[in-house]
């Protein structure tokens, strides 16, 4: 149950029905649990800080706000392929999270969805995943870290790096790929499988 000083700071009266006082509870804790995501924990604060001078270390540019402090955001351009790198503590876990700076259309999904099947199939890490919603292409790898003393800079190093190098062997297929761009026998063959799904 809340205390008066808690009921004033979500602007609730004192005089309150029981049902209201069960809404004025649930959105406390709501509030409570929404602000807690973005609050770094000790281990989580130490965690941030060995990341970053791992990057430092291997002289790679970041950028990091305090109002997201949970997130550490990198931007690559090799071999003339652009892409971003953000690192996300969340739920004791390191997640590497890969997005590729373009678009899948959506009459290019069914094409898409069939080269990140093959590719993620027997794969440890490295998947591929596809927001259904704005079309982004992400590539994602996570492992536990809630001990700061478990850190290790090397494994980090290869974790982070294991992103890149498939996505830099697969980004003209998936920069094709998203607009539609295949040969013209695999296309109608898209197409018949399309269809058949369409009709499911």
């Amino acid at each position: 149950m809340l205390n008066e000083e808690e009921l004033e700071v979500f602007g609730m009266c004192e005089n309150v029905d029981h049902e209201e006082m069960k809404i004025c509870n649930m959105k406390a804790e709501i509030e409570k649990r929404l602000k807690s995501l973005n609050e770094l924990s000790a281990e989580e604060k130490m965690i941030l800080e060995k990341i970053q001078k791992t990057l430092e270390k291997h002289d790679c540019k970041y950028s990091y706000n305090e109002d997201t402090p949970k997130y550490i955001g990198l931007e690559f351009n090799m071999e003339n392929k652009p892409f971003k790198i953000h690192i996300i503590l969340q739920n004791e876990k390191v997640i590497f999270r890969l997005s590729f700076p373009f678009r899948v259309q959506t009459n290019a999904y069914p094409l898409m969805c069939m080269f990140m099947a093959e590719f993620n199939e027997n794969k440890a890490f490295s998947l591929l995943n596809l927001d259904p919603k704005d079309g982004e292409v992400t590539m994602e790898y996570s492992y536990i870290l809630e001990n700061p003393e478990q850190f290790d800079e090397k494994h980090f190093w290869v974790y982070m790096t294991s992103l890149i190098y498939p996505a830099l062997e697969n980004y003209a297929k998936v920069a094709h790929l998203s607009v539609g761009m295949v040969g013209r026998e695999k296309k109608i063959f898209i197409g018949s499988f399309w269809k058949w799904l369409l009709k499911q």
